[in-house]
């Protein structure tokens, strides 16, 4: 989780740094600070919710494929049994990617425009 949480935060903050114009733009547009709060961490929640997802759905892929290769006298593993406690590990997943948005979230909401479209 914590590797998961440092990949979305370096992934939105190298992103809001390429997007510094585009985000003063839109600011000159009419956009909020809170507006461009929330679209960080509306990315971070998405960001987080496809790695959860595709996470989960490739750990139950994978044990599938392993149970495969199982001998019939053993307990066999299934990939296809669901645990209650899996909605647990997918609601701390993204949290955990919330939490991570919310430093590029603060930084977005701090730029100064006038310096972006400056050039300085």
């Amino acid at each position: 989780m914590a590797i998961s949480a440092i990949s979305v935060f370096i992934s939105l903050f190298n992103s809001l740094k390429n997007r510094k114009y585009d985000l003063a733009i839109m600011r000159t547009l009419g956009a909020s600070k809170t507006k461009i709060f929330l679209i960080v961490i509306t990315e971070g929640f998405f960001l987080s919710l496809m790695g959860t997802t595709l996470g989960w759905l490739f750990g139950h892929l994978a044990i599938e494929y392993v149970a495969g290769f199982q001998d019939a006298g053993q307990a066999k593993l299934t990939g296809l049994t669901f645990l209650p406690l899996e909605g647990f590990l997918i609601l701390v997943g993204l949290s955990t990617g919330i939490f991570a948005a919310i430093i590029p979230a603060v930084a977005a909401y701090r730029y100064n425009i006038s310096k972006i479209l400056g050039g300085s």
